[in-house]
């Protein structure tokens, strides 16, 4: 079975069995305790998301068929850099799902971006909320 990963308008490439896309991106409100805000009245971060970081397909998953989604949180810093990565919802109940999840959110932490700015226009640290879709077929 050929298995890979690929994103946005590069997914179902011919002769693939499985495809990736971010579903959405959205400025996240600050999580408790860590000094990271939305912005008010700014712009949110923006992971930019291209096939140099596209999660592959996890050698666990050689069985694996279904389409699930993997939640992620990513904090961007004032320069446009990923400072922390974490899975904000788990795509399924299964250990071969946290695999996938864990996949994106490696892969994706990777990825350039562009960061946010506060309101008066300069870079600031903010949260961006990122939905990727496993879409696996035999």
């Amino acid at each position: 079975m050929n298995r890979s990963s690929c994103l946005a308008a590069l997914c179902c490439v011919p002769g693939l069995l499985c495809s990736g896309a971010v579903l959405a991106q959205s400025g996240a409100a600050s999580a408790p305790g860590s000094g990271i805000s939305a912005p008010t009245g700014g712009r949110s971060a923006t992971l930019l998301v291209q096939e140099s970081c596209a999660p592959p397909i996890p050698m666990q998953a050689e069985n694996v068929v279904g389409t699930f989604v993997s939640h992620l949180l990513f904090t961007i810093d004032g320069q446009g850099k990923v400072i922390e990565a974490e899975i904000e919802s788990p795509s399924g109940p299964t250990a071969v799902h946290r695999t996938f999840d864990r996949a994106a959110r490696d892969a994706l932490s990777l990825c350039p971006a562009k960061p946010g700015t506060d309101a008066e226009g300069h870079p600031a640290a903010t949260m961006v909320s990122v939905q990727f879709t496993w879409k696996l077929h035999r």
